[in-house]
């Protein structure tokens, strides 16, 4: 007859787990919330310290198991750490840790999370546990210094407490606490798997410990992560009692098997469009810092938006403020048509690795994940978050695409490259992306994607794939351009108008029929992109005289982020005179001059325009503090 293994998944949040009859998610902390995770034990059942959790954590499973299941084995992991049950480990300087991206079908047969192989593994031994690992300093140093080297919060003599317990209580385990902290190995994490008989023994052994421990504590005003101290007290005690019992009784059998670390156990939330008739799905990545440059795109997204379509902006995010959300929220508060959704992808992130340039953070590849994070979508508007819309985005929404996977503009600045004597840009359009016209080369600011078209092509593991296989000068946009020529739809330039740089002999290098596209583009754009040679360098809020400025601050002035956006351009500017004058010397009036006539002097004409009833207010009480006349 098989025996009964019962291995408890502790969780602390509703997560991805597997479930079988050996392996059993619980709710740790139940009785400290009213939420109750499907398809989960609650640790709040019965006989119970699930009020404890803040302090205990894990362990108050192992308690509720303790008190309330009846098994031949009791196992215990995390929901974002596994055993490896087709997997051994006995190397004492490898941590015999494995890092995986997600739960799923493939990770399930290869490290044996079905009931069939945790039998083969578990069946027969007394005692299971993770790794042992070696470190350099003993326990003692790594527990005394733990704050130094992890940056967690613990007290040395709360250890001392505890081994003072030990020499008075149990007297035998003493010697072995020695031997244990002197020492450079232990297995940790509170994961392992015990006979019931071993099992209650610990139990019975640990809970006193611990019991007596907070009875001679005061833990009143410990740091949240102090309060933690009984769960990494138990961490370390577990091994004192594996030794005393290896120690203590002959002929059992104890192996140690490697461990798998889960990277991101979200439930993934599916995404469905905000509205059933004419939903207009406009996707815009962004940060907390990027937060009021959102806001100015999504004002005049709403300003040139008609009552006839519905809005549905999806705000692709990592870690945006709930202040700054709040601020976003506001603008389309009297809007009816909208809705705004934010889509934290950082989980998504933690699973890229790709080559990045200069100034790029790897949130510029949001793109290449829109097909996966809009399952549901059948096509979405990607747009920039330097981008100012000047036209209703519903008629580039209703393009018809066709087969193509994606509609975009010619990029202006890489067919003035592409002919630009020795630039390295016409090697990169023939020789790496081979491109058939290199003069479709097309702009990533602004994108209609063909997301369907994509699921079925271009899965975005492929994507992903792509991107990371070599280093890519324009990063995604180039991958775009390399997976999608021959299915392009290309649009009017004025949906993408690039705004011109101080030098840009675009007239003198790109093809006129483009250039003159471009020009006519120029003079009526419906969506204009602050884009430069780096990120932000040209926007307004960045940088003075940029082009089409007028239109970022016709928006930016109805926001509630306008001051902040003021507050940008001073720092800017500012940090650019600094950087300007800070190596070498000159004269305090010098100085001060160029400071009033670069960073004051623009912001005072943009407030207070000339000739307006407003500046000759200002000018006269500045002349009169002074002691002058105008």
């Amino acid at each position: 007859m098989s025996s009964k293994i019962t291995i408890l998944i502790s969780c602390h949040a509703d997560t991805v787990y597997v479930k079988n009859d050996c392996l059993m998610p619980i709710q740790v902390g139940a009785s400290l919330t009213d939420k109750r995770f499907k398809g989960m034990l609650q640790d709040d059942n019965g006989s119970n310290i699930s009020y404890k959790n803040k302090s205990y954590c894990e362990l108050t499973a192992q308690y509720w198991a303790w008190k309330n299941l009846d098994s031949d084995y009791y196992g215990f992991c995390h929901y974002r750490r596994y055993f490896d049950f087709k997997t051994e480990h006995n190397s004492e300087y490898d941590w015999g840790i494995t890092e995986i991206p997600e739960i799923n079908e493939e990770a399930i047969q290869k490290f044996g999370w079905d009931e069939d192989s945790i039998r083969q593994c578990v069946e027969g031994y007394d005692i299971i546990t993770a790794p042992i690992v070696h470190i350099n300093e003993t326990i003692y140093e790594q527990y005394a210094n733990a704050f130094k080297s992890f940056g967690i919060d613990l007290k040395i003599e709360d250890l001392d407490c505890v081994l003072n317990i030990l020499r008075e209580k149990y007297p035998d385990y003493y010697p072995y606490a020695e031997k244990f902290f002197n020492g450079h190995k232990w297995c940790w994490a509170n994961m392992y798997i015990l006979k019931k008989k071993i099992f209650f023994d610990y139990c019975e052994w640990i809970f006193d410990i611990l019991e007596e421990f907070e009875k001679r504590t005061d833990m009143s005003n410990y740091s949240v992560q102090c309060l933690r101290t009984p769960g990494h007290l138990a961490e370390r005690l577990f091994n004192v009692y594996l030794l005393h019992y290896l120690d203590n009784n002959e002929a059992v059998k104890w192996k140690s098997i490697a461990r798998v670390d889960i990277q991101n156990t979200s439930i993934k939330e599916m995404l469905y469009p905000a509205f059933e008739k004419n939903n207009i799905a406009i996707a815009i990545p962004s940060s907390n810092y990027y937060s009021p440059i959102t806001g100015v795109l999504l004002k005049s997204i709403v300003d040139n938006s008609s009552k006839d379509n519905n809005y549905d902006v999806l705000i692709i995010e990592d870690c945006i403020e709930d202040s700054q959300k709040a601020l976003m929220k506001s603008i389309i508060r009297d809007a009816d048509n909208f809705s705004l959704r934010f889509i934290d992808i950082k989980k998504q992130l933690c699973n890229l690795c790709f080559k990045l340039k200069e100034g790029y953070t790897i949130h510029t590849y949001f793109r290449l994940l829109l097909p996966e994070l809009l399952e549901e979508y059948e096509k979405v508007l990607y747009l920039d978050a330097d981008t100012i819309v000047n036209a209703d985005l519903a008629e580039l929404y209703n393009t018809e695409l066709g087969d193509n996977l994606i509609g975009a503009v010619r990029d202006i600045r890489m067919a003035m490259w592409y002919g630009l004597p020795g630039a390295f840009q016409k090697s990169l359009l023939d020789n790496q992306l081979k491109m058939k016209n290199p003069y479709d080369y097309f702009q990533g600011g602004v994108l209609l994607f063909n997301l369907k078209k994509f699921r079925s092509e271009l899965p975005t593991k492929y994507l992903c794939e792509v991107a990371a296989s070599q280093y890519w000068d324009c990063l995604d946009q180039d991958v775009l351009n390399y997976l999608c020529q021959g299915k392009t739809l290309y649009l009017d330039m004025s949906w993408n108008v690039m705004i011109k740089w101080p030098i840009q002999p675009s007239e003198i290098y790109a093809p006129v029929a483009l250039f003159e596209a471009y020009k006519e583009a120029h003079a009526r754009p419906k969506i204009i992109h602050y884009a430069g040679a780096y990120p932000s360098r040209q926007l307004p809020c960045f940088t003075a005289n940029v082009d089409l400025a007028e239109y970022f601050w016709r928006y930016a002035r109805l926001t509630p982020f306008y001051e902040r956006l003021l507050g940008m351009f001073i720092e800017s500017t500012a940090s650019r005179i600094y950087n300007e004058l800070h190596s070498h010397v000159r004269p305090k009036e010098a100085l001060w001059s160029k400071i009033k006539r670069k960073l004051i002097m623009p912001i005072v004409n943009r407030l207070l325009p000339y000739g307006s009833q407003r500046r000759n207010k200002a000018k006269k009480a500045y002349y009169k503090l002074r002691g002058r006349s105008c």
